[in-house]
């Protein structure tokens, strides 16, 4: 390694990791005095460290049936909660005395319209 008087040396590190546990380094080398090799040799060596500091995270077979579980679980919740709103949208027709699939709307006119034809 060719080191100048004037030589410098920074290095930037920003480790991140995704929410499937994929680990990501960026890493930039700031150096000056340097010839091109080293500074890929003092890169190749600092990933290298992060590496072993910071070990990728296994992606098991367990895990991601894990995940199809929750997957399963939060699609029959909503199910469920449709069924729920479904009977009580029933139950609500049932109570006002309107037919399923009519127009409730429309329903109250009419009703209204009858009522006022009678008192006439």
């Amino acid at each position: 390694m060719a080191i100048r008087e004037t030589s410098s040396i920074r290095y930037r590190i920003n480790v991140s990791t995704s929410t499937k546990g994929i680990q990501t380094f960026e890493c930039t080398v700031d150096a000056e005095g340097f010839e091109m090799d080293d500074v890929l040799d003092m890169s190749d060596s600092l990933v290298d460290e992060l590496t072993k500091r910071y070990p990728p995270v296994p992606s098991t077979e367990a895990s991601e049936q894990q995940d199809r579980r929750d997957e399963i679980a939060a699609a029959e919740m909503v199910t469920a909660e449709e069924q729920v709103l479904a009977e009580a949208a029933k139950e609500a027709l049932q109570v006002t005395g309107i037919e399923p699939g009519a127009d409730p709307v429309a329903t109250g006119a009419n009703e209204r319209r009858e009522k006022d034809a009678r008192e006439v």
